[in-house]
């Protein structure tokens, strides 16, 4: 009887999260992640600045090689996991530069985070 607990247990624990569905659901999960003191410090000392120094260069370059590249702010969300593998990619609206970085974000491997699936939002908004 015990190993037949113990291999349920092992089983619902490989599938102990679903990811959003959609935009709306993973920024409540953002808000959530971000309001925990411990995730908030670990965002702000290696999430974003790891993000900032990273894709400061790939929007530069989107920039440079998308013809009649859309300056439109658009918001990311990222479900990263437990090895910092970004699982999902959501964002509230369509822009080519959007979808540069995106191509890039979905490859990317983060710093590990302290939880997973660890939600982080993002603002992008472009000054001359």
């Amino acid at each position: 009887m015990r190993k037949f607990i113990l291999l349920l247990f092992l089983s619902t624990n490989c599938f102990a999260y679903e990811l959003a569905k959609n935009y709306e659901e993973a920024k409540v999960k953002a808000d959530q992640t971000e309001s925990v003191t411990s995730n908030k410090k670990h965002q702000s000392e290696i999430l974003v600045p790891y993000f900032g120094k990273k894709y400061s260069t790939v929007l530069q370059s989107c920039f440079k090689t998308v013809d009649t590249p859309d300056d439109s702010e658009f918001d990311v969300i990222l479900a990263i996991d437990k090895n910092g593998d970004v699982k999902k990619v959501y964002r509230n609206r369509e822009t080519n530069i959007a979808r540069c970085m995106i191509g890039e974000l979905e490859k990317d491997r983060f710093p590990k985070p302290i939880i997973a699936p660890f939600y982080i939002h993002f603002a992008m908004s472009f000054t001359g």
